[in-house]
């Protein structure tokens, strides 16, 4: 497996370090942490991640998915976004193509299950 460059952006650091420490653990590139929408588009601009994984609730005044728009308009960069909401249908209808979704709290397997579908990447292999 290529381990992938992954940003995130939480605004729940115990959340943040925790997916960094898994990601890191099954060989991923940590490129950067924020909790910001408008800290994320520079990191993105920056370092140019494979993948994003994006929090739809951020400090600041601009949500989770305004942030990846407007970082869609820098790349073409996949994200999973994660969500305390209970209708996911709204988040579905939101996010559109390029991007998976999650309830949280999640398990570990299932953020390694979405990066696997959205990059095409065996993940479960590694460690």
């Amino acid at each position: 497996m290529k381990a992938s460059r992954i940003l995130i952006v939480e605004d729940e650091s115990i959340t943040a370090m925790d997916v960094a420490m898994t990601l890191e653990i099954m060989g991923h590139i940590v490129v950067g942490i924020t909790d910001t929408g408008e800290e994320a588009i520079a990191i993105a601009a920056r370092e140019q991640p494979d993948l994003i994984v994006m929090d739809i609730s951020l400090k600041g005044t601009m949500t989770g998915i305004e942030a990846f728009r407007q970082i869609q308009q820098i790349a073409a960069i996949p994200a999973i976004f994660l969500t305390g909401y209970q209708d996911l249908q709204i988040v579905r209808d939101e996010i559109g193509m390029h991007s998976e979704y999650m309830a949280k709290p999640f398990e570990p397997e299932d953020l390694l299950a979405a990066i696997e579908r959205i990059t095409g990447q065996d993940v479960s292999a590694s460690g």
